[in-house]
Formats: C-alpha cells, structure tokens, sequence
C-alpha cells in the first residue's frame, strides 16, 4: 500500500510549516505591538521613519536615534549667492536657497551655512502655552571669509521641517521674542511643514497636545508573556492536529489490510444449476 500514502506526507509538512509560519507571524506583530508607542501609520502600509529626538521623550526614549546637523557652504559672488539646496543627512530639515538669495558682501566669495539641533525645552517658552513638538533647529548664515553673520536674505528660500506629531505652529526665535511663521503640513503625512524662509534663527514648532505616557514596563511585560503564552498553545495545538491526523491515516490503513481479497471463481468449475 505505500503508493496510496506517500502523497499524504508533503501535505502533513505543509500544514505543520504553514502552521509555525503563522504563529511566527503572530508573535512577530505581537512583539511590535508591545514594545512601545509608535508612529501611526499615515498612508500605505510602511511606516514613516522613526523622529529622531535630540532629548527624547520617556515614550520614545527607547532605540532613539539622535538627529543630525549639517554644515556646509554656498558659492557668493557679484550677484549674491548661487542656488543651493541644504539637508541634514536624517532629512528632518531640508533648506532650499534660490538664485541670490543672499545678498553679496563686500570681498566675501561664500557664506557658511550651519543647522544644529537644539533642546526647545532650554529656549524660551513658546507663547499660548505651547509646548515643543520635536527638535529645535539653529540655522546660521555667516559671510565668509569676513565672519559677518547674515541677519536676513534677500530673496525668500524654502524651509521644510519633519514634527513627530501634526503641526499646529512654527515659530523663529529672532534673538528678542519668537515671531509665528506662516507654515503648510506637506501631505499626505501631515508631519513635514514648510514655510518661507527668510532669515536665519531657531525655528521650533508648538503644539497644545498633551506628551504620550511613558510605557508601563508591568504591562510591557505581562503583554510579552501572554504573547509567548498563546504562541506556545498555538504549536502545540498544531503538533495535536498532526498527531490525531497521523493516528486515523494508520487506523485506516490497518483496517483495509485487514480486509480479504475476493477469491477468484475457478475455471471451467461445473456451475450450479
């Protein structure tokens, strides 16, 4: 009889991988699920890149990545300075400087530009009672090789800065007072903002939105087991399918064995009649 039963074997063992394939599956999800808050899902099926917070949050303060700077410098020449397009490495700030957007200065021949991270809970408190939604980026504008800094330009450029929550209000920190700056939640995620950029400064966005809590490591824990828990039960309930399955096959197998063959009617045996 085994050419009745070896095509029943493939099909055990891909019951049995379809099978731990799920449950590896589950506690995979699982396993995110409990591990923290995390950024929602704003379009598609990917997530957005994780914010990089320079003093991270207690919520997020897990597997933060610090955010980067960028230092770099602009051609500056009779007619101001050449169009340039500037962006931390992360991609949280993206600058954009059009044709002579900086005026030219004396023998200067370039302008430094600097953007680096800063702590918006170390600056002065924004107004209405907001509080910083993310980092707060310095940008500096220096002429070089004079060392004069560049108090504002000459034409607007663009600015777009990544928030970790939606946007309710940027402002630039001028040196006195934070001035509010008009500012558009790029689509689809809502989360880039950008705006005219027209002078250097600290620019920090305001949200009223209360901080998440931080995680519960009790729940985070008795999440993980009872994840484990059910991953367990599910292999073993799939290895019992399995077992019941391959006792039956051997019962039926042992039953058709069991059973005689029919004998054959004798030839040229006189019939009854």
């Amino acid at each position: 009889m085994p050419g009745r039963t070896s095509g029943r074997v493939p099909s055990r063992r891909r019951l049995l991988l379809a099978g731990l394939g799920a449950v590896l599956a589950y506690l995979l999800v699982a396993t995110m699920l409990t591990s923290g808050p995390v950024r929602p899902l704003f379009d598609g099926f990917a997530p957005p890149p994780e914010y990089r917070w320079l003093v991270p949050p207690p919520a997020f303060a897990a597997g933060n990545t610090p955010p980067e700077g960028v230092r770099t410098t602009i051609a500056l020449g009779p007619d101001g300075s050449a169009a340039r397009g500037v962006s931390t490495p992360d991609g949280q700030v993206v600058l954009t400087f059009g044709t002579g957007a900086i005026a030219p200065h004396g023998g200067d021949r370039s302008v430094r530009v600097s953007v680096t991270p800063v702590d918006g809970n170390r600056l002065r408190a924004l107004p209405r009672g907001l509080r910083p939604n993310g980092n707060a980026y310095r940008l500096a504008l220096t002429y070089a090789p004079s060392g004069d800094p560049v108090t504002e330009l000459a034409k607007p450029g663009t600015l777009v800065l990544t928030v970790p929550e939606l946007g309710w209000a940027l402002y630039r920190d001028d040196g006195s007072a934070w001035q509010e700056v008009s500012a558009q939640p790029v689509p689809p995620r809502g989360v880039d903002l950008t705006a005219q950029l027209t002078a250097p400064g600290d620019y920090l966005d305001g949200t009223d939105l209360p901080l998440p809590p931080g995680p519960d490591p009790t729940t985070t824990d008795n999440a993980g087991w009872i994840a484990l828990g059910i991953g367990v039960a599910a292999v073993l309930l799939i290895g019992a399918a399995l077992l019941v399955a391959r006792r039956r096959r051997r019962a039926r197998i042992s039953a058709s064995a069991e059973i005689p063959d029919p004998v054959p009617a004798s030839p040229g045996h006189p019939s009854d009649s």
